[in-house]
């Protein structure tokens, strides 16, 4: 079924209504249908010309109208009153009101407020809860449900009204119990892990003058992550409604209040800028609190009870998104919307539930199932800019590159719809962090650069993204420029390895082996062995002619060897620097028997050899080497310097000529080949002398 568009049904049947009264002016239901119409819009004033033009007591919805326009404007009347501020337009209303209907305020008319909670060990955030609302509302109640911390201490500290209450996994039933302790006209809400927008208060003022709603409903701006990401989910959640005899909440837990509103024939509304912020969600909090533990054993209880709910499907999937557990994610979401598809019925999470189910099959692979869902979101009114920036994603990890440019594309000139839940971040930056992903795969550096710096520009200290830059940086060989992007990003354990990997890229290429070192170190130290790192840190040891750290080295190599066969290679190289040759050998010797074809394990096989002075074992393994390929000059320079050492001036006199004629310019086998004729010729005379 299609997502019902309340607003879309209101403007077309005002049109029609619009229509008829200009036909006939005095028309009554006509009239009075539009001053409900406007008294639901928030358009009181007007409401009171149709009310006039269309008054007949015998009308149903005439009195209810009537009523509530009058209650409105009493309560108008005595937010001035406590304000102190002058409200002309609406005294004059009320007295229009009055003399229309010649009714009198109702006796539960009023603009009183409760803030309502129900806590349980949190002295570390109710100070700053209750900080944020004491000034406005008229009374704090709380209900304890076995804090063994400070918490009702501080509680009535702010002159709360206590109550207690035993715990029994049902969050219904206690807050349920904190309605009881309300005596206000209205009920604000809220968790002691959440803090009040301050700009929310006004909006929060003129909803209590408007009887004619049951409740409002708040957004919830929850940060998921930590402090750098900010990462944000939007969500809708009934906060302010009215105290009614007898009101309550229903389910164990996420609770519902609304059924209770309706049963009374009232609706609820929404009020843009009425904003909790909500910390319960960053993973410290949910740690500390056990909060995942407990959600589940009251979700499955609830399960147990009623299967076919698929709203508690629906939490379930969205708990175990919190959890990280995609796999169960995506069961739950599949089969909640399985049953609301049944039920052909609207509901106002199923969009946040095709959204799970997208991060679901994301998250688990299932690309082409991501798409269905996408385009059944379309097909049913519920697109958005989280399911194109999802579209985006998808033929991103497609390696579709060019189709996921034109997707992200499109999903940076959406707009964020006020009343849309899901992950606000995606609007605010994750967009154009997958687009610079997107273009960094594209090898387009220089706009991915551009990119990035549009989400830096709105998150200065979002350091992934600096990250990103830098890489950009590094394949553009603009070396300077990464490190300095680099040196800007603080040390921090899920960071460090990225920062030290690029700054070490960076020395490495820029033949900069001293800072090369220090970096490739923290990398070890982190315990991130990587085979191509460990080559260039024996490398870069070699050329600087340092000993590198020997512990560190054969940890790297006990780490990597099993899957890495250069690692031996390179550990026999760290350990020919050490002098440690017969160590060297026993490994090369491993390394060989596996790989017979490798030319330069047989060349630093031979090059300890003759660290060792074992001259004839080098000569063999030099010759090893030039069998695999006799063309490398240098192999046949130190053959020859084998058999020099050995005597055998034939051999040697062979292995420098060779040298010299693969590479006429290499002066040493020149040096040493003269050496050898001049000795040659040195006992030729003295033979002759003889």
């Amino acid at each position: 079924m299609k997502k019902y568009d309340g607003n879309k049904i209101r403007k077309n049947r005002e049109e029609e209504l619009l229509s008829i009264l200009k036909q006939n002016p005095e028309d009554k239901k006509a009239n009075l249908e539009m001053a409900r119409m406007c008294l639901l819009s928030e358009r009181e004033l007007e409401a009171i010309g149709y009310l006039e033009k269309g008054k007949d007591e015998s009308i149903n919805q005439y009195q209810w109208i009537a009523s509530h326009l009058v209650d409105h404007f009493y309560c108008r009347k005595l937010l001035a009153e406590k304000l102190k501020y002058k409200d002309i337009h609406g005294e004059n209303a009320l007295q229009k009101a009055l003399q229309i209907t010649g009714l009198h305020p109702s006796k539960n008319a009023g603009i009183t407020v409760s803030a309502a909670l129900i806590v349980k060990n949190e002295e570390k955030h109710l100070a700053r809860c209750l900080d944020r609302i004491k000034d406005f509302v008229d009374e704090i109640v709380i209900v304890d449900t076995g804090s063994t911390d400070n918490t009702v201490e501080i509680a009535k500290s702010y002159g709360a009204k206590i109550g207690y209450y035993e715990w029994n996994d049902d969050y219904s039933a206690a807050r349920n119990e904190v309605i009881k302790l309300a005596s206000c006209h209205w009920i604000l809400c809220c968790d002691a892990d959440e803090i009040l927008d301050p700009a929310s208060i006004p909006k929060i003022q003129g909803a209590i003058t408007r009887p004619q709603f049951g409740a409002f409903s708040a957004f919830i701006k929850s940060y998921m992550q930590n402090e750098e990401s900010r990462e944000i989910f939007t969500s809708k959640i009934i906060r302010l409604f009215r105290n009614f005899p007898d009101i309550k909440f229903e389910g164990r837990i996420h609770e519902q209040i609304f059924p209770s509103i309706e049963a009374k024939g009232y609706t609820s509304a929404e009020i843009p800028g009425f904003i909790f912020e909500h910390y319960g969600y960053q993973p410290s909090v949910m740690e500390e609190k056990k909060k995942l533990d407990r959600t589940f054993n009251i979700l499955y209880a609830e399960l147990r009870d009623n299967p076919e709910d698929p709203f508690h499907w629906f939490n379930l999937a969205n708990t175990f998104a919190v959890s990280g557990d995609n796999y169960s994610l995506t069961e739950c979401a599949e089969q909640g919307l399985k049953l609301l598809k049944q039920r052909k019925t609207t509901s106002t999470y199923k969009e946040v539930l095709l959204q799970l189910l997208c991060k679901g099959y994301t998250e688990t692979g299932n690309y082409d199932g991501c798409l269905e869902v996408a385009d059944y979101a379309l097909k049913n009114g519920y697109y958005n800019i989280i399911f194109q920036t999802g579209i985006a994603h998808i033929y991103f990890l497609k390696k579709n590159y060019e189709k996921a440019l034109e997707e992200v594309n499109k999903a940076i000139e959406m707009e964020w719809d006020y009343d849309l839940c899901g992950d606000k971040s995606i609007f605010e930056y994750k967009k154009y962090i997958l687009k610079g992903d997107i273009l960094l795969s594209m090898k387009r550096y220089q706009e991915a650069i551009e990119t990035i710096d549009k989400v830096l520009t709105i998150k200065p200290d979002f350091h992934k993204t600096k990250i990103m830059k830098a890489h950009c940086y590094i394949e553009l060989k603009e070396y300077n420029h990464a490190k300095e992007v680099l040196n800007t990003i603080p040390s921090s354990k899920e960071l460090n390895k990225n920062k030290f990997t690029l700054l070490c890229n960076c020395y490495f290429s820029t033949q900069n082996f001293k800072e090369y070192i220090q970096y490739a170190e923290k990398i070890f130290n982190l315990r991130s062995y990587h085979p191509t790192e460990f080559a260039k840190w024996a490398y870069a040891n070699e050329v600087m002619k340092l000993l590198p750290n020997l512990p560190l080295a054969e940890k790297i190599y006990q780490e990597i060897s099993h899957t890495d066969p250069g690692a031996l290679i390179n550990m026999s190289r760290i350990y020919k620097m050490h002098k440690m040759n017969s160590e060297a050998i026993q490994l090369l010797n491993q390394y060989v028997e596996k790989h017979p074809l490798d030319q330069n394990a047989y060349l630093n096989l031979a090059d300890n050899y003759f660290d060792k002075k074992d001259f004839a074992s080098a000569a063999s393994q030099y010759q090893n080497a030039l069998r695999i390929d006799p063309n490398n000059a240098a192999a046949w320079l130190c053959l020859g310097s084998s058999f020099s050492e050995l005597g055998s001036l034939e051999g040697a006199k062979l292995g420098f000529s060779k040298a010299l004629e693969l590479n006429p310019a290499l002066h040493e086998a020149k040096d040493m080949l003269d050496l050898i004729i001049k000795k040659e010729e040195s006992n030729q005379k003295e033979s002759i002398a003889q």
